[in-house]
């Protein structure tokens, strides 16, 4: 948040409004993350592990799976 921070005071904006751009810019970024956190999981790691699960001696793993 400093980074945001120091980033918006080279625009000399207005305290109150340079406080809440700041929060905003950090909850977006945030969000991002989570958003490309989720996609990783579901697309890859889910994956790999169904992998893993369906190609193996044991059966009732894949009743964990579904």
């Amino acid at each position: 948040m400093e980074f945001i921070s120091n980033w918006l005071s080279d625009y000399h904006l207005n305290p109150t409004v340079h406080k809440y751009l700041s929060t905003i810019i950090t909850i977006l970024f945030i969000a991002m993350i989570c958003i490309i956190a989720n996609f990783i999981t579901k697309k890859i790691v889910i994956r790999i592990i169904s992998h893993i699960v369906n190609n193996n001696k044991f059966q009732w793993d894949n009743m964990l799976l579904d």
